[in-house]
């Protein structure tokens, strides 16, 4: 059985689950509103361990994931692009068990967990585009670091030890999961149109010190050959018009 897996600790967390599902695609115009054939959102109580599970049976499980972050996922933006809302998105956790036909593809079901988020937790939000200062990913001076993958070769970005690591990534997927690690969005403007092995690592954690400890401008040049500059520009955001804590279902 195909499995699309999102597994961190709590810290890294749940910051990095859009990354590790897989590379996403723009759903067909024939899922509008899509939902979920059966879907239960609870407070979560429990372990500190947090996931995001969607298997090939059409089922997709939550455990321990703040709103803000079920937020993301559904409409693949990063933190930095969702500005706002009440301070709960962040630290109140959920836990979703839905089901949807077995045919439905990951991005498929993004679209139905966009449904039951309005839903259930009467989400309404909106698109507009604001100016912001961004970190640019440019093209290498010379050539790459980056090791291109086989043909085929895919398993998405996921959490490792003090980093992040994958084979068929597009740099594209590596912006994203460094505007999630770094809190600020992170453009890609490389021209890089190949998917890649990826092996990132940042310092571990030090007391009184800002985690994780990744010296950005020089640890990305050095490790993945590319380049970051700082720069401001338009960046379409996703802003929050309404949302309520669920009723537990």
């Amino acid at each position: 059985m195909q499995n699309h897996r999102v597994r961190t600790c709590l810290v890294m967390a749940v910051g990095l689950a859009p990354f590790m599902a897989g590379t996403a695609q723009t759903p067909p115009a024939s899922l509008a509103h899509p939902e979920f054939e059966v879907a239960s959102v609870k407070p979560h109580t429990g372990a500190a361990y947090s996931s995001i599970n969607a298997n090939s049976a059409g089922r997709f499980n939550v455990e321990n994931v703040p709103l803000k972050y079920l937020i993301s996922e559904a409409w693949e933006m990063t933190g930095p692009e969702i500005p706002g809302g009440p301070g709960w998105i962040l630290t109140a956790p959920f836990d979703v068990s839905a089901k949807a036909e077995s045919r439905a593809t990951y991005s498929e079901m993004r679209v139905m967990l966009r449904t039951l988020l309005e839903e259930r937790f009467k989400l309404a939000v909106h698109r507009e585009t604001k100016e912001l200062t961004t970190l640019v990913l440019i093209p290498p001076k010379g050539s790459t670091k980056l090791v291109k993958s086989e043909q085929g070769g895919k398993d998405g970005l996921r959490a490792i030890r003090y980093g992040m690591a994958g084979t068929g990534v597009s740099i594209n997927d590596l912006a994203r999961a460094l505007s999630v690690l770094l809190g600020v969005v992170v453009l890609d403007q490389t021209g890089l149109t190949d998917k890649y092995h990826v092996h990132f690592e940042w310092s571990p954690y030090q007391p009184g010190s800002n985690a994780p400890g990744v010296s950005i401008f020089s640890d990305v040049p050095e490790q993945l050959g590319l380049r970051l500059e700082s720069k401001k520009g338009p960046v379409e955001i996703l802003v929050i018009d309404h949302v309520e804590k669920p009723t537990e279902n």
